[in-house]
């Protein structure tokens, strides 16, 4: 609960767990929101944990120096158990530059176990409070624009769905790595409860699974979602209250079958 930025002048600014911003970042954001010291040219925070709605992180550090300030990024553990994405260590660095209504940081960021595979190209931006994220590692890329208040819009293309290989063997053991890629434009808000809504588009999309008994190639398909997030759950009861309201919105809508939980 608060944080400690001690830059090399000697100042020193404590920030709130609560603030809004932390809220509604997730880490890239956070890292940028140092931006504010950089006139400084040298400054370095370290937070033992850092929860937003979406992703858990411990033992981060971020450091800006040089006369063209550097950011740099460390964390000992993150990752984002709501959406099963396993934890992982994580080093990011960027150029941080100022611009004529906020600030740009180019860089790349990569698991600290120096899997350059995994290298991931970024540029972010802030301006007027407000974040937009870059990412590419080829052959995929990811736009993230934050709108109003929670909300955000992001945009995937060029995912391979092989980079889904462990999720799907989860739930298919015997199937190999399916082949193809998937896009989606997504509107996100961040609340309680968070809310998920737009549509989706496999294509390419191939399997092959009981020794070639079931298997497909070259398909294409796509979709919308509108998916409602429950917030922390403390029990039974909170089901039964969701139950109830989906019950409702079934009836109202006429749905031909039940939503389901």
């Amino acid at each position: 609960r608060g944080m400690t930025i001690q830059a090399r002048n000697g100042r020193m600014t404590q920030v709130s767990a609560e603030s809004p911003v932390l809220r509604t970042i997730d880490l890239a954001m956070f890292a940028l929101s140092l931006a504010a010291v950089a006139e400084a040219h040298g400054a370095r925070v370290r937070v033992d944990r850092l929860e937003t709605e979406s992703i858990i992180a411990q033992g981060i550090e971020v450091t800006l120096a040089g006369e063209s300030p550097r950011l740099t990024l460390d964390i000992l553990r993150v990752g984002a158990p709501a959406l099963s994405v396993t934890t992982v260590a994580l080093h990011a660095e960027c150029a941080l530059a100022k611009t004529a209504a906020g600030w740009r940081c180019v860089g790349s960021a990569m698991p600290r176990a120096g899997q350059t595979s995994a290298q991931v190209g970024f540029e972010a931006t802030i301006e007027q409070g407000r974040l937009a994220l870059n990412l590419d590692r080829k052959p995929a890329t990811l736009r993230a624009a934050q709108g109003d208040g929670d909300a955000w819009r992001i945009v995937l293309d060029g995912v391979p769905l092989a980079w889904f290989e462990a999720q799907l063997a989860a739930q298919w053991p015997d199937a190999k790595p399916p082949s193809g890629s998937v896009g989606a434009d997504f509107a996100w808000r961040a609340g309680d409860p968070a809310r998920l809504r737009g549509s989706y588009r496999v294509a390419g999309f191939g399997f092959d699974a009981d020794g070639g008994r079931v298997a497909a190639a070259g398909l294409a398909f796509g979709g919308k979602l509108d998916v409602v997030m429950v917030p922390k759950v403390e029990g039974p009861w909170d089901i039964h209250y969701v139950d109830q309201l989906l019950a409702q919105y079934e009836a109202r809508h006429a749905l031909p079958t039940p939503i389901l939980i």
